[in-house]
């Protein structure tokens, strides 16, 4: 499954509109800039990840907003938009990684092995058990397909050789480690909100066990590679706790220097990516992500929070140089743009910033 093409065109002709004149620009400080973004990202009854061209529901990215928004006070409107989604998920019988501005649940590429993970997440930590009951019998369907669709049952993994999309959507991996942290997230809040569960394994066991190369957790299955999202969300997920994993992982960032010049990057190298990243090479490679820099900022804060002050000093900067809050940077620390493709503005994340400085 390709993106939509009336998404595509969106994401083309902004491109096109960006290359010709500036970007909305916010007035005030970054915390000011910030607190407009999040505002106005809530949409009648529901956040969208951004005012540009995702200005539609994620739920991947929701999840990692979700703490941050009920810290800052939108209990809520979480809630609300957390009834928007099961409302056309259920009426539509099928969790995807995205709904559309007319109400249309999608994935964007494929079945992600994410997507109702993330859902069960925000359910627990909004702690909205009165969602999850009137929504049970859908849920425990849910889970079902999920588990017969993603998991290989002679290792309890994801499939390897399925194709699935996840975080890094644009490139090829087989069994991510972040696919399976999302399992074992699964497991975890599918026994707290009392669904049906079909994971009877110590996740926490397997994952270290296949992904754990004693110094940082590996991108996948098959390659002893370091990437950025492979060495927070153990962490971020809470699936691991020990400060001393923590520390490694890392260690081995700042070694492959994906936190430099800005957090965080997926890799210090171009991985081979899906033919439809061909407009946007390099999106997932060495540009820095800034929901991934943001979470990555609130893990080094558990361990040295003069360095964690540095790093978000780094996200002020460049907040209050763009006057805005970007998707995606070039490691020449401007927006990540190509002819058919310019990072996306006013994004929901910047919740994670605004979080970070209390």
């Amino acid at each position: 499954m390709s993106i939509p093409l009336d998404i595509g065109f969106r994401m083309w002709n902004r491109a096109r509109q960006v290359s010709k004149r500036h970007v909305l620009q916010y007035n005030g400080n970054a915390k000011q800039i910030c607190s407009q973004i999040v505002k106005k990202c809530y949409d009648k009854d529901h956040f969208n990840i951004s005012l540009g061209h995702y200005n539609f529901f994620w739920i991947r990215d929701f999840s990692w907003c979700i703490k941050p928004l009920i810290n800052l006070g939108y209990k809520k409107e979480v809630n609300s938009t957390l009834e928007y989604a099961l409302n056309i998920y259920s009426k539509h019988n099928k969790i995807t990684t995205s709904i559309t501005t007319t109400n249309h649940p999608i994935d964007i590429y494929y079945y992600s092995p994410d997507s109702l993970p993330s859902l069960l997440y925000c359910l627990v930590e909004s702690n909205n058990k009165k969602l999850a009951r009137k929504y049970k019998d859908f849920l425990n369907n849910q889970i079902d397909i999920y588990y017969h669709a993603v998991i290989d049952k002679e290792t309890m993994l994801v499939k390897k050789h399925d194709k699935f999309s996840s975080i890094k959507d644009h490139c090829m991996r087989h069994s991510s480690c972040y696919d399976n942290l999302m399992i074992a997230r699964l497991k975890e809040d599918i026994q707290k909100l009392r669904l049906v569960n079909f994971f009877k394994i110590n996740y926490k066991n397997l994952i270290k066990d296949y992904f754990w190369n004693g110094s940082f957790f590996m991108e996948d299955i098959d390659e002893n590679n370091l990437s950025g999202d492979a060495n927070i969300f153990p962490y971020w997920l809470n699936v691991f706790t020990s400060r001393k994993m923590l520390k490694s992982s890392i260690e081995a960032i700042k070694k492959e220097r994906l936190e430099y010049p800005l957090p965080l990057k997926f890799t210090s190298f171009r991985k081979k990516q899906i033919w439809q990243a061909t407009f946007v090479p390099n999106a997932q490679g060495t540009s820095i992500w800034t929901n991934m820099g943001l979470l990555y900022i609130g893990l080094v804060k558990k361990l040295d929070k003069s360095e964690a002050s540095r790093y978000l000093e780094r996200y002020t900067n460049i907040i209050e140089k763009y006057h805005n809050f970007f998707e995606i940077f070039n490691e020449n620390e401007e927006p990540f743009k190509t002819f058919f493709y310019h990072a996306d503005d006013s994004m929901l994340w910047s919740s994670i910033y605004l979080d970070l400085l209390k």
